[in-house]
């Protein structure tokens, strides 16, 4: 079952690699991107061949997804045409920030990264070299985040009443795999009427040491679930690109959002009546004051 269960992981990936490189890939190239054995490597590919899903140019020994991965969300795409639309904008956003640019969703109590636009061109910055590491954030969608310490959990919770973000906090702290990701309920309460407030969530040094990120919610294409939109860079360099990020951030949120996400009489967020900050202009929420995660 274990090994079922890596292999599907492993397929996952490979599908999320060839998404974010936009390129046909030899066997070496995957092994170096996704870590892992290059005859592994070569038996997946292989068999996605086999089965119709990958393309093998015998000449330049690459592989390259087939029609059939598309065809396989074709009813999807159907109904949720605004899913290409979110993908694009995060491509903007990155454009015009220069920074890690990501979309993610709450998954019990962690948030998980669903789709990312980063420093090279791939998006999901997989270990392929070539860029100083020590400026480098090496991230890859599937993977998870802190629902209490990163910005983008912030910021879903903030959409919450109070009684269950408190919940949701007991929970994250009691799955916490270091005493740093543990925050107590009053301070997170406290923590939630900034985010209300201004609309946005912000953090340094809270998820990782060093590290900062902005973060809005906008409702998912697919059904009423909220999604975070965020962008992570160094804490140096926050102060340059606060007003860059949040105009980018706020952008694209008034292009997504629909009122019923904002709208307190569908989902209050605080139970002392505290309501998240409708759209409006970035420079209104760019004047706030210090980090809400430092």
């Amino acid at each position: 079952m274990e090994r079922a269960i890596k292999s599907a992981e492993r397929t996952v990936a490979l599908f999320e690699l060839f998404s974010a490189m936009e390129t046909p890939l030899t066997v070496g190239e995957v092994s170096t991107a996704l870590e892992m054995p290059q005859s592994s490597a070569s038996m997946l590919l292989r068999k996605l061949v086999s089965l119709g899903y990958l393309d093998l140019d015998r000449v330049t020994r690459r592989y390259k997804p087939t029609l059939r991965i598309l065809l396989l969300s074709t009813w999807m795409t159907r109904r949720f045409g605004e899913t290409s639309a979110i993908a694009a904008a995060l491509d903007r956003l990155h454009d015009s920030t220069g920074e890690v640019v990501m979309l993610s969703m709450q998954q019990n109590a962690r948030m998980q990264w669903i789709l990312t636009r980063g420093v090279d061109r791939s998006g999901l910055q997989y270990n392929a070299g070539g860029r100083d590491a020590d400026k480098r954030i090496m991230v890859r969608s599937g993977l998870f985040a802190s629902l209490t310490c990163s910005a983008m959990g912030r910021v879903i919770l903030s959409l919450k009443p109070d009684h269950e973000v408190c919940s949701w906090v007991r929970r994250a702290n009691a799955e916490a795999e270091a005493p740093q990701f543990r925050v107590s309920e009053s301070e997170m309460l406290r923590l939630m009427g900034e985010v209300r407030r201004r609309g946005y969530a912000e953090t340094a040094g809270s998820q990782l040491p060093n590290m900062g990120a902005f973060a809005v919610a906008v409702p998912s294409p697919l059904d009423s679930t909220p999604l975070a939109v965020s962008v992570s860079l160094r804490v140096e360099r926050i102060a340059a690109k606060r007003s860059v990020i949040l105009d980018g951030l706020f952008h694209m949120r008034d292009q997504f959002s629909n009122r019923r996400l904002f709208d307190s009489s569908s989902a209050p967020p605080s139970d002392t009546g505290q309501q998240l900050a409708p759209s409006s202009q970035a420079t209104a929420f760019g004047s706030a004051g210090s980090s809400a995660g430092s």
